[in-house]
């Protein structure tokens, strides 16, 4: 009796294939089961904001990850908001400077501009190298050195101004160096600094003239000799120099009083017809020596002013166009009230000014004519202290002239 028996490995062999069909689907299975089940837990998780992670439902287990999160946000938030304001800060205050300010990064390049610096070197708003902005020598030296660690100043002239620069080194690492560049207009301060010693200089070249004369003609009457005939004409010239000398300084200690502000004096209504008045009887007989006529014209017209100052400069416009005008030639005052200002005006029928002499009469020590302003005594520093003591009052100074004709020169105050 026999029977076929198949062994185990022929019937693995013959199972084989449902075997590995039947793994196939149970992987199938399995991965769909897995890819559902790991959709579904990790949806909450997905849905959250982590810019508000408190927002919406999650599991407990994550609430302390969650909390600490959002503490972790509320801090990054504030300081965002501080440096946000800092910024708005920075930007404002930059933007109200007079002064330029710019920043270089460690290689040179521009990173910020304010509004000032970019009105004095126009550039666009994208990273450039520190020399597109300018080409000046001085600029390119001021700034390379604060790039090399060493703070440097220089000036640079430019659209016909003066300006200061001021650069520092600030370290961005050990191999590299930021610079910062503050730009400041100087013009008036090196102006005034011009104009104080060109002030100096001509007050010792004024003030040593006529001294220089009163010595001569002393040590020519102290050494005996001068003739008997000759010592009052010798005594009457040092007279003439000590006066010319004392207008000098008085004019030169006013002058610095209207420099300062003018003096400690409150103002108080002036009537400017009364003023002319008083200055036509003061210069009358100087006028009638030189053969000059003094005519007074107009209506009454007030201003609050300083009385002493206000009288100085009639005094002053007269005086100049006494000294400068033609024999037999006119002077006329007229005083009034024009679209509501008031007005006095000085006109003569002198020699009249040049175009070109006519911006710079009223610079102190300036004289259009240096012969004839010697022989009259004038001291150079009549219309200066017009200049400044309408500044003072807040008026403004016109001036009319025709070469051989005459010159006119008003003053008008501020609507009362």
């Amino acid at each position: 009796i026999s029977a076929t028996a198949d062994s185990v490995f022929g019937a693995l062999s013959n199972a084989s294939p449902w075997i590995v069909l039947i793994i196939l689907l149970t992987l199938l299975v399995a991965a769909v089961l897995a890819g559902w089940l790991t959709g579904l837990f990790l949806k909450p998780i997905e849905a959250l904001d982590l810019h508000d992670p408190m927002k919406g439902e999650a599991y407990d287990e994550l609430s302390p990850l969650l909390h600490r999160m959002d503490k972790q946000n509320h801090k990054i938030q504030a300081q965002m908001d501080e440096l946000q304001r800092r910024q708005a800060e920075f930007d404002d205050i930059t933007a109200r400077m007079d002064e330029g300010l710019v920043l270089f990064s460690g290689k040179g390049m521009i990173l910020f501009a304010n509004h000032a610096a970019r009105a004095l070197f126009p550039h666009d708003s994208a990273e450039r190298s520190y020399l597109t902005l300018c080409r000046d020598a001085n600029y390119i030296q001021v700034v390379e050195q604060a790039l090399d660690g060493k703070g440097a100043h220089g000036k640079l002239e430019r659209n016909g101004r003066i300006y200061e620069l001021t650069a520092s080194s600030v370290e961005e690492n050990s191999a590299w160096h930021a610079a910062v560049l503050l730009i400041v207009d100087i013009t008036e301060r090196e102006r005034a600094e011009q104009q104080r010693q060109e002030f100096t200089a001509n007050v010792s070249h004024e003030l040593k003239t006529p001294l220089t004369s009163i010595m001569g003609y002393a040590e020519i009457i102290a050494g005996g000799i001068a003739k008997p005939e000759d010592v009052a004409p010798f005594a009457g010239k040092i007279r003439t120099e000590a006066q010319r000398l004392l207008a000098l300084i008085e004019d030169i200690i006013h002058l610095s009083r209207l420099d300062e502000g003018g003096e400690t004096v409150a103002f108080e209504p002036v009537e400017l017809s009364a003023l002319c008045d008083t200055v036509r009887d003061r210069l009358q007989s100087k006028a009638a020596g030189k053969g000059i006529a003094l005519h007074i014209e107009g209506e009454p017209a007030a201003v609050s002013g300083q009385r002493r100052t206000l009288e100085q400069m009639i005094f002053n416009l007269t005086d100049n166009a006494i000294n400068y005008n033609k024999p037999q030639g006119s002077v006329t005052l007229v005083t009034g009230t024009e679209n509501g200002r008031p007005f006095v005006q000085v006109a003569d029928t002198g020699i009249g000014i040049a175009p070109a002499d006519q911006q710079r009469v009223f610079e102190r020590f300036y004289r259009v004519d240096k012969s004839h302003s010697k022989m009259t005594g004038g001291t150079g520093l009549g219309l200066s202290i017009v200049k400044h003591g309408a500044a003072l009052h807040h008026a403004e100074v016109e001036l009319k002239s025709v070469l051989g004709e005459g010159t006119c020169i008003t003053l008008r105050f501020p609507k009362e």
